[in-house]
């Protein structure tokens, strides 16, 4: 199942991305229309999972504006070097266990919109970094 937050005529929207078409959360769940945040807050996701698997995806991913899966962290924890290939990327000896790191959930941005990085931090990267 995958999760997405997005922005349609009806404001923003929590939904599950199915085959480039969105089954939305609030229609299927019958209930308003709830983002994931609140949906992980609540333990749903097993019940957004079954009302999703028969519901029809009526919405168009073109016709919408993604948003960020979580438009509004608390907090971000990472888990970097998890992979030997991502760790022969970084040219270093992958670690006995994974690094966790926190990053700011201010810079969070959707798939395939820029992001805005602020002056300073242009003087002193000439390559911002992105997680996916």
């Amino acid at each position: 199942m995958r999760l997405i937050s997005y922005r349609s005529e009806g404001g923003e929207r929590a939904g599950v991305l199915r085959d480039g078409r969105i089954v939305d959360a609030g229609d299927a769940m019958g209930g308003d229309p709830a983002s994931l945040r609140a949906l992980l807050e609540v333990d749903a996701l097993g019940e957004l999972a079954s009302a999703a698997e028969g519901a029809e995806a009526s919405i168009a991913l073109a016709e919408v504006e993604l948003l960020p899966p979580i438009p509004d962290p608390e907090k971000i924890v990472c888990i970097g070097l998890n992979y030997s290939a991502h760790a022969a990327e970084a040219g270093i000896e992958p670690p006995p266990v994974p690094t966790f790191f926190a990053s700011s959930p201010t810079p969070s941005s959707p798939t395939g919109r820029a992001c805005r990085c602020r002056r300073r931090a242009r003087k002193s990267t000439t390559r911002p970094r992105w997680r996916s």
